[in-house]
């Protein structure tokens, strides 16, 4: 199943996230914070941050 869901995710950053998007570069990703293991946590992690400000 994950790897259906990482397919899916790469297929929509090379094509655009809906066809009448123009196309995603993968440039647009620089800066982002990688996440790697943990996600779900990781991303909470990310967010309570981002509100605390």
């Amino acid at each position: 199943m994950l790897e259906i869901v990482k397919d899916r995710a790469r297929y929509l950053i090379e094509r655009g996230s809906t066809l009448n998007n123009p196309h995603i570069p993968f440039t647009y990703f620089d800066g982002w914070a990688e996440i790697t293991e943990n996600h779900a946590e990781q991303l909470r992690v990310m967010v309570r941050e981002y509100f605390k400000g």
